[in-house]
Order: C-alpha cells, then structure tokens, then sequence
C-alpha cells in the first residue's frame, strides 16, 4: 500500500480522459493513480491548461487527492 490520488465527479471525467485513467467501482466516478505517477500526470494536466491548482490532503489512510481540476 502507499499514497494513492483519486480524482472525483467532473475530475474523474477529466481524468479518465485526459490521462488514461480506469475509473474505479463505485456509487461516484472516481478514477485514481499512485504516488509515483503525480509529477507526470499533474504536468500533463497543466500543459494542457487544465490544472488550475493542486491541493493534497493528508489523511491518517495515506489517502491523498487531487483537487481543482478545470
């Protein structure tokens, strides 16, 4: 297990398409990559102008997520 970031809603959408991201099962798109793949994917998201601003949340599960995609 290590850090994971999950996009939601919209930014699933984005996601999926945009970077090649499998949505995962569940009540709400969500689609997400691991740690490794961050400086990639948020750099293939700002040359395309659609990162605005990345926020990462740390929580006690390693969970972190990718907030504020346009």
């Amino acid at each position: 297990m290590g850090k994971f970031y999950e996009l939601f809603e919209i930014d699933a959408h984005i996601g999926a398409k945009e970077l090649n991201l499998q949505y995962m099962k569940g009540e709400q798109p969500h689609c997400g990559f691991p740690e490794k793949n961050f400086s990639m994917n948020v750099e293939k998201l700002a040359w395309k102008n659609l990162c605005e601003e990345v926020r990462v949340q740390y929580e006690p599960s390693y969970y972190v997520g990718l907030n504020q995609i346009i």
